[in-house]
């Protein structure tokens, strides 16, 4: 048989490109068709209620409640865990007046843990007789006892608190300010901070001393000023009134 001529071996040729170029179009094709739909079916089945959350480990709450945390978080409903943003979630946890800070760690297919720290508190300021609301040191409203709370600043009676995860302001925010900036070694001595309305800012210290501090400025030329009066013995021997109100002279007169 004849070799076949020149231009049928293009031809064949040609049309095998041909065949092979239509091959890879139509594999293109498929893939392009099949990605989108591996990608629905997978964002369909990570919303199904096989990867729901099921699991939830709260770590770190002494004053949070594990429940309040979980609504907090919006987890009450079992979302599906894809949709559990860790730092959104953190967010609105922080939010609660406790919460200094939240990390929030997916477990697939079903867990979320929730790590928390507290805030520490450092004042409670007296509404009534059996009503204390308690403050961080940022001045930040934590929530209410019914009785006093050992080893924290007390401020005197006031009568317009900040809901639970405000901040203090006004005269409160000054007697905050103050009870913040005491020396450690004075804290235990303090027995109330208040406000007069003649002289400022106050401090009753160890149930004698009177110190007036005035504004909530220079805050720490005045408690330096303090630490050296005591260091001198000169403001727990008795009775006298300390004033601070310009630090770099303070003034220490008798009571009464």
């Amino acid at each position: 048989m004849a070799a076949p001529k020149v231009h049928e071996r293009v031809a064949q040729r040609s049309e095998a490109v041909a065949r092979e170029a239509g091959h890879r179009r139509w594999r293109r094709i498929t893939l392009a068709l099949a990605v989108p739909a591996v990608i629905a079916s997978g964002f369909v089945i990570l919303h199904s209620s096989l990867f729901n959350v099921r699991s939830v480990t709260v770590v770190g709450a002494s004053e949070t409640s594990r429940e309040s945390v979980i609504v907090a978080a919006g987890l009450t409903d079992s979302p599906p865990l894809i949709d559990v943003n860790p730092v959104a979630v953190a967010g609105q946890i922080e939010a609660l007046p406790w919460i200094a800070s939240a990390t929030v760690i997916r477990h697939w297919p079903h867990g979320v843990t929730i790590d928390l720290v507290e805030r520490q508190p450092m004042i409670e300021a007296n509404i009534s007789r059996r009503r204390w609301e308690l403050f961080d040191t940022s001045a930040r409203a934590l929530g209410f006892r019914s009785s006093r709370t050992s080893k924290l600043v007390r401020i005197a009676r006031t009568a317009t608190m900040p809901l639970p995860g405000t901040s203090a302001s006004g005269t409160l925010a000054g007697e905050i300010a103050v009870a913040r900036a005491l020396p450690l070694s004075l804290v235990g001595e303090i027995t109330i901070i208040g406000n007069d309305p003649r002289t400022g800012l106050t401090m009753t210290l160890a149930g004698h001393t009177l110190i007036v501090v005035g504004t909530a400025t220079n805050l720490s030329q005045k408690m330096n000023a303090l630490i050296t009066l005591a260091a001198n013995g000169v403001v727990l021997s008795a009775e006298k009134v300390v004033n601070l109100t310009v630090a770099s002279s303070p003034v220490v007169t008798p009571a009464g």
